[in-house]
């Protein structure tokens, strides 16, 4: 099914996605994110974690969440973080989940406070100490660099 041309490409696919033709927005979605695009990684990540439009795979969306993430995408990173909660995908770690979220709040997403500052009480004092020190590593390699 084609998607029309509306702009660029990833607008096509979150245009077709907003209007639930999953579809289509994995059809143009998924070589966008083969090619390295952060949106297009996050926006297959969360369809392959939702099951839309595809089969649902928690292991497969946290690739593509910690493709995105690790490009600077704040969305991305706060997936990443919910999955490490969670234990879906991967083996259920509260540090990497906070280390994840304080990355993706230093980067403004305001969603990604709340929630570091939740995770961070269900981990030890050392944890939390070790979780910090590698937020500020994520901060200096993935959430930095790409500031605007």
């Amino acid at each position: 099914m084609a998607v029309p041309a509306w702009g660029a490409p990833i607008d096509d696919a979150l245009a077709a996605y907003a209007g639930g033709n999953y579809a289509a927005a994995m059809t143009v979605a998924k070589p966008l994110a083969e090619a390295g695009d952060a949106r297009a990684q996050t926006l297959v990540g969360r369809m392959i974690h939702l099951g839309q439009g595809t089969v649902s795979d928690d292991p497969l969306a946290q690739v593509w969440f910690l493709k995105a993430a690790r490009q600077g995408n704040a969305e991305a990173q706060l997936a990443t973080a919910k999955l490490y909660e969670l234990g879906e995908g991967i083996n259920q770690n509260m540090g990497e989940a906070y280390a994840w979220a304080a990355t993706a709040a230093q980067l403004g997403l305001a969603d990604a406070v709340t929630y570091r500052d939740t995770v961070a009480t269900y981990i030890s004092g050392t944890e939390l100490a070790q979780a910090k020190r590698d937020a500020a590593k994520y901060w200096d390699d993935y959430g930095a660099p790409f500031k605007k």
